[in-house]
């Protein structure tokens, strides 16, 4: 698993990529839904964001999701 701090710059370099799209073509994302799936499909490209790991009640999961409980 990559360093914390090296995870947050790829974060933001991610979120910076998708906002410059945004901006040269407006019009690829129809609904704030279509933000949010490329932006999932950007993190989950970052190793260690897409990758099983142990929750508090022992099961499995990765730490990208659109919505929280």
């Amino acid at each position: 698993m990559i360093e914390k701090e090296n995870m947050v710059v790829q974060i933001k370099e991610k979120i910076n990529s998708l906002i410059e799209e945004f901006r040269q073509y407006p019009n690829k994302y129809l609904t704030e839904e279509d933000v949010r799936c490329n932006l999932i499909i950007r993190l989950a490209e970052i190793p260690g964001l897409n990758e099983l790991q142990d929750t508090h009640d022992n099961s499995k999961s990765t730490p990208i999701h659109t919505e929280v409980r």
